[in-house]
């Protein structure tokens, strides 16, 4: 028997190597957050200035607690020929990276999703649409989306949240979308694409932004 166990699976764990992570003292954190600022006037000489006043909400965060349960015997653990115990990390290890990615981008609040509402879901309940994007007529799919959709899509990002900016995409995607119109767009006049072209690899950013694949 080979010492050693084939392994081919997807990679998970987009969502915590992108996100901010912040180190809580307890179960439940709450961070004050600024939803309006003040105004500024023009006036005159000895006029009074119009008043204003900040406005706060919070977020809070609460901690939730994942686990993962397996049985093995101690007679298999001691004599397997193959590092079982360092497989296993890997294994529960994967598998949470997975639950993580799965609640953080499309959760929608089941206990299964740990009462979670992933991002794809709430961009899309009528109440968080601010940076929603709808294609031009007929750009259905990722295989009809043309450079205009991604450039306007680019366009919604505010100034404050540019210098961290990210695309997450599944490969599928990007390989129909971003890789297909940058094929296109390298023909130009010159009767088509050269096999330098259709061997080089795609550069993972789009409109200068890193792509991030996520399943």
């Amino acid at each position: 028997v080979l010492n050693e166990i084939i392994v081919l699976v997807e990679e998970f764990g987009a969502f915590p190597a992108n996100a901010r992570n912040i180190q809580m003292k307890s179960d439940t954190l709450i961070i004050p957050r600024r939803v309006g600022g003040l105004q500024a006037y023009f006036v005159g000489e000895n006029t009074s200035v119009g008043e204003s006043d900040a406005s706060w909400d919070r977020v809070q965060l609460v901690c939730k607690k994942t686990a993962v349960a397996n049985r093995i015997s101690s007679e298999l653990l001691e004599d397997t020929v193959i590092g079982l115990a360092d497989y296993l990390t890997g294994e529960v290890a994967r598998s949470i990276a997975e639950l993580v990615d799965t609640c953080a981008f499309q959760g929608t609040g089941i206990s299964d999703h740990g009462g979670i509402i992933g991002a794809c879901t709430k961009i899309v309940d009528g109440n968080h649409d601010a940076g929603v994007v709808t294609a031009a007529t007929g750009n259905t799919s990722a295989l009809t989306l043309d450079i205009d959709d991604l450039i306007a899509t680019a366009g919604r990002l505010p100034l404050f949240a540019r210098a961290n900016a990210k695309w997450f995409v599944s490969p599928a995607v990007f390989a129909a979308s971003v890789q297909r119109l940058g094929l296109v767009n390298n023909v130009g006049l010159a009767g088509g694409n050269t096999a330098a072209n259709l061997a080089s690899p795609t550069e993972l950013r789009l409109l200068g932004y890193p792509v991030v694949f996520v399943h």
